[in-house]
């Protein structure tokens, strides 16, 4: 009895320290949803996730990529998120290269600005 326990207690730790907190397993094949502040950092995390799932879940499998959709669901169009995105570092940049304290403070706040993660990668994929 002590010996289930224990088993269940174990294994639901190992399951809360998953990597992969957006893949979902499939009959077929598994599927993970990530959105990023760009499509390279939304494709890096959702492989890396799938990686994971494959390496603990499958036995330390390789995944496949069966199908790849990026996309951008951002509120604002987005060529004027990259624009703004770029504006806003270059502020922060040139802020605390020139100013004083203050100014570098405000420089690294402008650099910091969260405009969302308006790029979505689905990554479809099975583990060999």
């Amino acid at each position: 009895m002590i010996k289930s326990i224990l088993f269940t207690l174990g294994l639901g730790v190992a399951v809360s320290c998953a990597h992969y907190p957006d893949v979902r397993p499939g009959e077929k094949s598994n599927r993970v949803v990530v959105s990023e502040e760009s499509e390279e950092a939304a494709f890096h995390n959702a492989m890396g996730q799938a990686k994971d799932y494959c390496d603990d879940a499958q036995n330390k499998k390789k995944p496949v990529i069966v199908k790849e959709e990026k996309k951008y669901v951002g509120a604002m169009d987005e060529d004027t998120y990259k624009k703004t995105k770029t504006v806003t570092l270059i502020t922060g940049s040139i802020a605390s290269v020139v100013g004083g304290k203050k100014e570098r403070e405000s420089g690294a706040a402008v650099r910091d600005v969260d405009m969302g993660k308006p790029y979505e990668v689905t990554l479809q994929f099975k583990c060999k």
